[in-house]
């Protein structure tokens, strides 16, 4: 039996508030808890799956995690390094380890940067590539998610929400990152291009050894592609276990509510029937 992979992210007593003010002044009446002592560890080539209603604090997570909001306390261990501790310079090397796929892909791309503008900046920020090398490294991001060369020039609005995706995905690997956070990717898509994403992901994960953290309110999308899940709920995390073992003997209380609350893909069932 092989031995498990290290972990790759480790999450430790994860939170963050944001203070409350009312009244005349606008004085400091108490703190909203977004995050609240969050703890979990992802281990290298897995799929971690963070579930939980709107307003549970797992988006407020994911920033945290990239350093897009400052956290209130705790710690983030990536590779050995604790982020919230690295120096400036430092931080942003370790950036490009780091990318993310955010749930909007009407909102996420610029419109006015062509998809060759779009995919290449991480590269222009991060590396040498410049010119015809640029756009050869683009070109073949761009066939990594199933789009070609034809779609380098075009710009955000000639193209589908599942297209979109697809070049937030490109952007999101140009660096050859190790973790990808993709924060709720196909919740604006339609259910067949759900699927087509999905796969994708999927794929990339296996062929180019991606560590992905899955931020869903969709525990259908999240039992397809995640190892491991834990149920978050008012910023804090109520249940955690591997995937299976989530679905089929859930301890927490919230767990086995939204559990029931999930579709049941049968056209024939009826919660009436005798």
């Amino acid at each position: 039996m092989s031995a498990p992979m290290p972990f790759l992210l480790q999450v430790e007593n994860l939170g963050k508030y944001y203070p409350l003010r009312g009244g005349f002044f606008n004085r400091p009446i108490g703190v909203i808890k977004a995050v609240d002592g969050v703890s979990f560890a992802i281990r290298e080539g897995s799929s971690f799956g963070l579930v939980g209603e709107s307003g549970s604090g797992k988006s407020t997570i994911a920033r945290c995690l990239l350093r897009l909001e400052e956290p209130s306390f705790g710690r983030i261990i990536f590779e050995g390094a604790d982020l919230l501790k690295l120096p400036a310079e430092e931080l942003r090397r370790r950036r490009a380890d780091m990318q993310i796929v955010f749930q909007d892909p009407f909102a996420s791309l610029n419109p006015r940067l062509t998809v060759r503008d779009i995919i290449g900046e991480p590269l222009v920020i991060h590396t040498p590539l410049r010119g015809e090398a640029l756009s050869a490294r683009v070109v073949e991001l761009l066939e990594m998610v199933g789009l070609g060369r034809q779609y380098l020039y075009r710009f955000p609005h000639e193209f589908s929400g599942g297209q979109r995706q697809r070049i937030g995905i490109a952007r999101a690997i140009a660096l050859n990152p190790k973790l990808i956070i993709l924060d709720e990717p196909t919740s604006a898509l339609d259910v067949s291009v759900q699927a087509q994403i999905l796969n994708l992901l999927d794929e990339l994960q296996r062929r180019l050894r991606l560590t992905y953290l899955f931020i869903s309110h969709d525990l259908g999308v999240i039992r397809y592609i995640c190892d491991r899940v834990a149920l978050i709920y008012r910023g804090k995390i109520v249940e955690e276990d591997e995937t299976e073992r989530i679905f089929t003997a859930p301890t927490a209380e919230y767990t086995r509510t939204l559990l029931a609350a999930m579709p049941i893909p049968d056209p024939d069932y009826s919660p009436y029937r005798s």
